[in-house]
């Protein structure tokens, strides 16, 4: 019985975590101190490019996260490869973001993908460092993602 309790703990938590940040996305208080959105209004920014998933992943991703010994999605051994988005091709690529819960389809505010670009917290923010990208190549992502992520 002790056995059963046990691998059951980490069961429940998993679950009670996976629902307090889907609520996070729903909540109408306004504060978004320690949610899990950020506050984005896409249709409100001017895209860097047309926001199609073309022009994300050769603009964007490519250049930014997977390029072989400089980024930290290029591969499953670089330090962002291991939790399961690599940027590949463009159908492998666009399947992780989905797959894996990175990216939520017409809800850019609430897709990980936004709030680690989005985010003013260093140990969150993509790409790390320094290296920020900029407002309209963000709003182009962003508008892709609001728009519904088509491929």
């Amino acid at each position: 019985m002790i056995a059963s309790s046990r691998s059951a703990t980490p069961r429940m938590l998993a679950l009670a975590t996976t629902l307090v940040l889907a609520a996070a996305c729903n909540d109408d208080t306004g504060d978004d101190e320690g949610s899990a959105c950020v506050p984005r209004d896409a249709s409100a920014c001017m895209p860097l490019y047309e926001p199609t998933w073309d022009r994300v992943f050769e603009q964007t991703l490519v250049p930014r996260c997977g390029t072989a010994g400089a980024a930290c999605h290029a591969d499953t051994s670089a330090i962002g490869g291991g939790g399961g988005f690599v940027v590949g091709d463009m159908t492998s690529t666009h399947a992780a973001l989905i797959d894996h819960g990175f990216m939520v389809p017409g809800d850019a505010a609430c897709s990980e993908l936004i709030v680690r670009l989005d985010t003013d917290d260093d140990a969150l923010r993509m790409p790390p460092g320094s290296q920020t990208i900029d407002e309209p190549e963000r709003c182009a992502v962003a508008q892709w993602v609001e728009n519904g992520a088509p491929p």
